[in-house]
């Protein structure tokens, strides 16, 4: 081999036979001599302009694939698509670079050691190229996922050979375009392998298309077909196929490979989005929302879901890629795949579990050149508004069953009095008949019988006079009106209360009063009784067998203190902010209208006084309602605490 000066030119005897014309250039190229006219004056200036390219040229196609690689990561750098084109890029850039680097190397056993590094960057290029296809076609089949760990496991094992044996890449040669080639035994497995991917790609993209892909999708997959098959023939052509005839010219494969991002971006600049990243809309917005939004291809697949929709179909968003949205919701096919759709009520049917009730909308998706790409729909969870109709309708009939216990308690009323002076009147007239049967010495039989029948007539009674104060109770409390205020003894009004709720409590709840003597308060009677009604049948609620609620009054200063506690279930802790709130309820729909509390709320607050609760799961709960005293009852209308201690 001839002597080389070393340095950017060293081989400067080439370089008058690399200027002569094609055939020259050919010759040089293969080293052969050929008897050439001496050099013209300025062989030194062009051979520098030469060896300079040597350099620019790579480094440009290094600069062009970081530039296009950090646009497509920059874009979204979360979706699968655009981090896996960034890889390619990135790979790209990294062969450059060897190149630059081995172009300004004069020692040529640093040049081999850097352009076996440059495997680092074309060997992965093949499995990226199969992933990044699998991606923008949603083809992750079982299959698939089997091949791609197979791919990037060959890739690696290729690498290591390629970069620590002579297998690959046995040595180099300087030739007048920088350093050749010279292949090892091994190479042409290497490269087929890497090539296998890509072409595989190439072959199986045409049907990989739904029937559904818009014009748009259609022509930036032609275009992504060309950016594929560029540097699979380029990097054939110029940096395998003719080294390995001994034809060493500039290689261009390194930079062929940006072929791929330029595809990329004249999809985004000339149609609005990337056929490989169609879910670029703002993903960390829509992660956010509850809603579930969904783009749809023409054909009514799902493209890219959000998080909302993935909670509510309960799987991850990426597994809904591909799939048809109709077969998760009730609603007629059409529906999905049409712009009149408005807030339609259906029902989604999920992974696991009960029928979700949903609305759903539609809106049709254009590019830039107002061509469809598919539709977006926005699916909307309405089973917080389901429970909030049918607690409304409950309250309604909750109405309607009040203003008709009113007019029932006043029919009773009549007939429970009848009765009740009925039975005075036998008491008295037991009463003689037993003092005549005693003057007429009767027997023991007859005394016995009189004294039971006593017992009898002094029950019934007493249990009429129940019914009486409970009719009276219920007419109070349903009493319709603005609700007069007055002064009135709190303590009345929890006997009151407890005797309605009696037939609720039953036997196993015992109930512990502890009433104290306490100031009147400014109050509505009725409303106040509502109030005291609503947290005994809650505490009761709270005890699922057996247990014991705890009534106490008594006073604190210028208030008046009611404490209904008791040791059921408690209320969780996550729980207790929210109480409070209309329609809130922990039981299921139709067992409860999470109206007591909120009414109690407001009854309170407009008696100006302050409702709090403390509570533990599991433990039970104690409600606390603060009223303040007749005397104060003007400090307590306008400058009394505010409500809500729990709120």
């Amino acid at each position: 081999m001839p002597r080389h000066t070393p340095g950017l030119a060293p081989n400067c005897r080439a370089l008058p036979r690399a200027l002569a014309g094609p055939r020259g250039l050919l010759r040089a190229a293969r080293g052969s001599r050929v008897k050439r006219s001496p050099p013209p004056a300025d062989l030194p200036r062009r051979g520098r302009i030469l060896m300079h390219l040597i350099v620019v040229v790579p480094l440009f196609f290094c600069l062009v694939a970081a530039a296009l690689g950090g646009a497509v990561l920059a874009r979204e750098a979360g979706d699968p698509a655009n981090r896996l084109t960034a890889a390619v890029l990135g790979g790209s850039a990294l062969w450059s670079l060897a190149e630059v680097l081995s172009g300004w190397e004069g020692s040529a056993s640093r040049a081999l050691l850097i352009l076996r590094a440059a495997s680092l960057g074309w060997m992965w290029l093949g499995p990226l190229c199969l992933h990044l296809y699998l991606e923008a076609t949603n083809g992750l089949s079982l299959r698939a996922r089997r091949l791609l760990p197979f791919g990037y496991l060959t890739a690696f094992a290729f690498i290591l050979l390629y970069i620590a044996t002579p297998f690959g890449l046995r040595d180099v040669v300087r030739t007048s375009f920088g350093w050749g080639y010279v292949f090892g035994p091994f190479f042409p497995v290497f490269y087929a392998v890497t090539c296998a991917y890509p072409l595989a790609t190439i072959l199986l993209w045409r049907g990989s298309l739904p029937a559904g892909a818009s014009a748009g999708e259609r022509l930036q997959a032609r275009w992504f077909l060309v950016g594929i098959a560029i540097p699979v023939f380029v990097a054939t052509l110029t940096d395998v196929a003719l080294p390995s005839f001994g034809i060493h010219v500039l290689r261009f494969g390194s930079g062929s490979v940006t072929a791929i991002g330029a595809v990329i971006a004249f999809g985004v600049r000339r149609h609005g989005y990337s056929l490989l990243a169609p879910g670029a809309f703002a993903r960390e917005i829509l992660a956010t929302l509850r809603d579930g939004v969904a783009l749809l291809s023409l054909d009514g697949r799902i493209r890219s879901a959000s998080a909302g929709l993935g909670r509510l179909v309960g799987c991850e968003p990426e597994r809904l890629r591909g799939v048809r949205a109709r077969e998760f919701f009730t609603a007629p096919p059409t529906a999905l795949t049409s712009p009149d759709t408005r807030e339609l009520e259906c029902e989604l049917r999920p992974q696991e579990g009960r029928r979700i009730p949903v609305s759903l909308s539609t809106a049709p998706l254009l590019d830039k050149r107002s061509d469809p790409l598919g539709w977006v729909l926005v699916v909307r969870d309405l089973r917080e508004v389901a429970g909030l109709r049918s607690r409304l309708v409950t309250s309604g009939r909750l109405a309607a069953v009040g203003e008709l216990a009113a007019g029932i308690a006043h029919e009773i009323n009549n007939p429970i009095a009848f009765i009740h002076a009925n039975l005075n009147q036998l008491q008295r007239d037991w009463k003689v008949v037993g003092s005549a049967l005693e003057g007429a010495c009767a027997g023991r039989e007859s005394a016995a019988i009189l004294s039971e029948g006593e017992e009898l007539i002094a029950e019934s009674l007493e249990g009429i006079d129940r019914i009486a104060a409970i009719v009276r109770d219920i007419r109070g409390f349903s009493h319709a009106g603005r609700a007069e205020r007055s002064v009135a003894d709190l303590r009345p009004l929890v006997e009151g209360a407890l005797r309605m709720a009696a037939p609720q409590l039953g036997s196993r709840v015992q109930v512990e009063k502890e009433l104290s003597a306490v100031p009147g308060i400014h109050c509505a009677p009725q409303e106040i009784q509502q109030v005291l009604l609503n947290l005994i049948l809650n505490a009761r609620q709270a005890i699922e067998v057996e247990g014991t609620i705890r009534v106490s009054v008594g006073s604190e200063g210028s208030w008046v203190v009611l404490c209904v506690e008791d040791d059921g279930c408690g209320i969780p802790e996550d729980l207790i902010d929210r109480i409070f709130d209309p329609f809130f309820t922990t039981k299921g729909v139709g067992e409860g209208t999470g109206l007591g509390l909120a009414i109690s709320y407001e009854i309170v607050r407009r008696h100006g006084g302050e409702i709090e609760v403390e509570s533990t799961a599991g433990r039970g709960s104690k409600f606390q309602v603060r009223l303040p005293a007749a005397g104060d009852e003007e400090d307590g209308r306008t400058g009394g605490p505010s409500s809500g201690g729990a709120r």
